[in-house]
């Protein structure tokens, strides 16, 4: 939600009251869960930017694929005449 909020063009004191509802809501869930769980509030929004460049990079590399073929194709047809 911190990083998100930015795009929603709030004013300052609003993303303020959002960063204290999410610290408040952390110390509040962690002091029941225990303070050795508190490492999720950082690992979890990791392992989502790391699937969502990696899903990023699949694409991309069946784009690059997919253009190969499309350029190949057009040359075969430039030259022959199809």
């Amino acid at each position: 939600i911190v990083t998100q909020m930015h795009g929603l063009g709030l004013k300052l004191w609003q993303r303020w009251a959002f960063l204290l509802a999410y610290v408040g809501a952390a110390l509040v869930v962690y002091s029941d869960r225990g303070w050795a769980q508190l490492n999720e509030i950082i690992r979890i929004p990791a392992i989502d930017y790391l699937l969502v460049f990696g899903i990023a990079g699949i694409i991309w590399v069946g784009m690059k694929v997919v253009g190969l073929f499309n350029r190949n194709k057009s040359e075969n047809t430039a030259v022959t005449g199809d």
